[in-house]
């Protein structure tokens, strides 16, 4: 889904849809990534709150997802 919202398509597949908990956590690590590409966990109880979420514990696994994603690279060596 991540590579998907970055517009890389494979040939033959449909993109990806975001769910609504998936959006969420988007949004959430935008509020909470810092520059060095790890989660400022002192913010956490702010977001959930500022963003109604329901399920921390989903949102924390998505936010792991998304912080752990290398996104494919591409090798023209041959």
């Amino acid at each position: 889904m991540l590579d998907g919202l970055a517009g890389v398509q494979l040939e033959g597949e449909a993109p990806p849809v975001a769910s609504p908990e998936d959006r969420l956590a988007i949004t959430a690590w935008k509020y909470l990534s810092t520059d060095g590409g790890s989660i400022d966990y002192a913010g956490l109880p702010l977001v959930v709150e500022l963003l109604g979420v329901d399920d921390v514990e989903g949102l924390l696994l998505r936010l792991l997802v998304i912080k752990h994603h290398a996104p494919p690279t591409t090798d023209t060596e041959e």
